[in-house]
């Protein structure tokens, strides 16, 4: 999930909180590492049937890992901040690399930033793309602005689909993935006004800020496309999943939400779906009125239930209240819980009655929410020089894996003190870093701490 491209250098993190026979503090029980120049990164990861560990990410010079060394288009010692090569790879549980290889190359940029596995653990990708673009398979795709880049990979590595689609008008890099069991694919976009297939997506807030969700045939054909944000909406999905019941579950942040079935948290409503064109006050006798979904300009998290066959709002939680604060990521599992991970601004934010407390201009966390949006436990992380987001969570039945990134700094988590030791040369504009999978075993809580629990969560 890449945030921000002007990042030049980072350090990726895994780490992992799941149960044990004790009331133990997290420790490290393994860690892969890998050595690259310029701009790469570790983007994302999700877990085989068998336990094998997928990741994938954006480089573009060398970089290698153990024994695989692979480099993208961009000549030895070439500088710049654009990443130009995607790269997938596998590896065990005991830390042995299966195969890592690039799977696609571009003359403008590319950026990776989802990716998820399907029930017969193909790999499916989405990453920004502009430019000249070629597949490893040979296939050539042109984009003139900045697009979609969907891409499909067996669990071999072998690449079976590699599409690309227009981005609307919008010069944003933010694209999500979910596959179907039937071999369809949703995933996400930023949007202007235009058309994916034979719908037709609404403006957004300056053409930029709004997001649409697409649902694709199993050989890349457009089916729907619909907006999450609606006309003039202000939205930035981070991620999105299904809920127990096959629903679509969609995180993200807002200035302005523009559709049905809102139901604000945080404020004096009744807490009840609300008609997206009631204007209403802060809660405050005499306090300025404003349209529901409307923020009034500070950027503040929201999580929808939307309906898997037409895209449609269910229910959209827009949580409003205190400095604001931003999702990065989210999964649930089939007990209806959902997990997400939080961006706390300022001194905290307020969740359907759970204060959740910030700990200055940012703050990272990841939050339990049981199925009736309650808050059962979260978990602020003390984190100088990292990214203050939970990139990507993911399930693999009994503990729940989260990626975060550190530049030039620390990660505190427990009694876990983990400090970068990459080297940066500003003037030169030469960087090395150490990439890092960490796998960290611990106790579930309640509250702030982490206690141990005998069932999924």
């Amino acid at each position: 999930m890449v945030r921000n491209v002007s990042r030049l250098l980072f350090l990726s993190l895994l780490f992992v909180v799941g149960s044990t026979l004790s009331y133990a503090q997290d420790s490290l029980v393994w860690g892969l590492h890998g050595k690259t120049v310029h701009l790469s990164r570790i983007t994302e990861v999700d877990i085989f049937a068998n336990g094998d560990v997928a990741f994938c990410g954006s480089h573009d010079s060398l970089i290698t890992f153990g024994d695989y060394s692979f480099r993208g288009p961009k000549p030895k010692g070439a500088t710049g901040a654009t990443s130009s090569s995607l790269f997938i790879g596998r590896c065990s549980a005991d830390k042995e690399i299966q195969w890592i290889h690039s799977f696609a190359v571009a003359d403008a940029g590319l950026y990776m930033h989802d990716m998820k596995l399907d029930v017969h653990d193909n790999i499916w990708i989405t990453a920004s793309a502009e430019g000249n673009i070629e597949f490893i398979n040979g296939e050539t795709a042109v984009l003139q602005g900045t697009g979609v880049l969907l891409a499909k990979i067996n669990p071999s590595g072998e690449l079976l689909l590699g599409k690309t689609y227009s981005g609307l008008g919008t010069r944003l890099h933010n694209y999500h993935v979910l596959p179907r069991d039937d071999g369809k694919c949703y995933f996400m976009g930023n949007h202007g006004g235009g058309t994916f297939g034979e719908s037709k997506i609404p403006g957004g807030s300056s053409g930029q800020y709004s997001e649409y969700i697409a649902l694709v045939d199993s050989d890349g054909t457009p089916l729907w496309g619909k907006s999450i944000g609606g006309a003039g909406g202000a939205v930035t999905a981070s991620d999105f999943t299904y809920d127990y019941e096959g629903n679509l579950l969609i995180s993200g942040n807002y200035r302005y939400i523009n559709t049905p079935n809102i139901i604000e948290e945080g404020t004096d409503n009744p807490k009840e779906k609300i008609d997206g064109g009631t204007q209403m006050s802060a809660g405050n006798v005499g306090g300025s009125v404003r349209p529901v979904g409307s923020t009034g300009g500070q950027i503040h998290p929201f999580i929808g239930k939307y309906d898997p066959n037409t895209g449609e709002p269910n229910e959209v939680h827009c949580y409003l209240g205190g400095a604001g604060g931003a999702t990065s990521s989210m999964i649930a599992d089939d007990k209806g819980n959902i997990y997400v991970g939080l961006s706390i601004y300022g001194s905290g934010l307020n969740i359907k009655g759970t204060f959740i407390p910030g700990k200055g201009n940012k703050t990272m966390a990841i939050v339990k929410l049981n199925k009736n949006w309650e808050v059962d436990w979260f978990k602020s992380f003390d984190a100088p020089g990292s990214s203050n987001y939970a990139d990507d969570l993911c399930l693999d039945g009994n503990k729940l894996y989260a990626a975060t990134m550190v530049s030039q700094g620390r990660f505190k988590a427990d009694k876990i003190d983990f400090t970068t030791n990459g080297v940066v040369e500003r003037s030169h504009l030469t960087f090395e870093c150490k990439y890092w999978l960490l796998r960290m075993v611990g106790s579930m809580g309640s509250g702030q701490n982490l206690v141990r629990s005998d069932e999924r969560w």
